[in-house]
């Protein structure tokens, strides 16, 4: 069984790419596709692009070429809770496209876009999988001695093709969704392993507070974000 695992930059997926070890790289519709092992177990990692389509495309193609039988897909992501900080993780247990408006369209005829919803729920048995590595995770030898252990908090995960640097629409995604956190692929992907009868899961570090500072957060706390996710499937990856 392989296992895919899906970023949307580089950045994101450093850790892992340098862990994994490769035996062949793929290049399909201008992306690299890593077909290795990391922890004795079988993954292709690949690096999507930002936005829905662009990672929707990769899973596809993801899902066609290498027959996986679950996906991760991972990364950064901006809280919408004021719980969360940066270096925390969220575990989506659904991934929700904040950005899709059925307005006007008569509820019969719902059916006719995409799926006729725009939310899709995480694999259970993925998300119990996770549940019982976050110990194991928050006791590696590379958190001891720093101030602030990483969380690990669950919970639903927003997508949408526009980058949320706005603390009053930030604020307007809190009163529609109650959501953890923001990003701009997940439940693209989502979609299509829901498609595929795929299990699925979505992983995401906090980067930024999804407001007006967002870009200087998020390049300034993008290695600390991905390091902490990297760790964290390590972890899911072990026996």
């Amino acid at each position: 069984m392989t296992i895919g695992l899906i970023c949307a930059l580089p950045q994101e997926g450093k850790l892992l790419r340098e862990k994994m070890a490769v035996e062949t790289i793929d290049e399909l519709a201008g992306r690299k596709f890593f077909f290795g092992t990391l922890n004795k177990k079988r993954i292709v990692l690949a690096f999507s692009g930002v936005g829905k389509v662009s990672a929707a495309l990769t899973t596809q193609l993801t899902v066609d070429r290498f027959s996986i039988s679950r996906l991760i897909f991972f990364g950064t992501a901006g809280s919408l809770s004021n719980v969360l900080q940066v270096g925390d993780i969220v575990v989506g247990t659904e991934a929700v496209q904040h950005d899709v408006d059925f307005a006007g369209v008569p509820l019969g005829q719902k059916n006719i876009l995409h799926e006729g919803r725009y939310w899709y729920p995480c694999d259970e048995l993925m998300l119990e999988r996770a549940g019982y590595v976050i110990s194991r995770f928050q006791s590696l030898p590379v958190f001891r001695g720093e101030k602030r252990m990483p969380r690990v908090f669950m919970g639903p995960v927003l997508t949408g093709d526009r980058a949320v640097v706005s603390s009053t629409y930030r604020q307007k995604l809190n009163e529609r969704f109650s959501a953890m956190c923001v990003e701009m692929e997940g439940a693209a992907a989502a979609q299509v392993c829901f498609a595929n009868q795929i299990p699925f899961l979505l992983i995401r570090g906090i980067s930024d507070e999804a407001d007006e500072h967002t870009e200087r957060q998020f390049w300034d706390n993008i290695e600390r974000a991905a390091e902490v996710v990297g760790l964290f499937i390590e972890c899911f990856l072990e026996k």
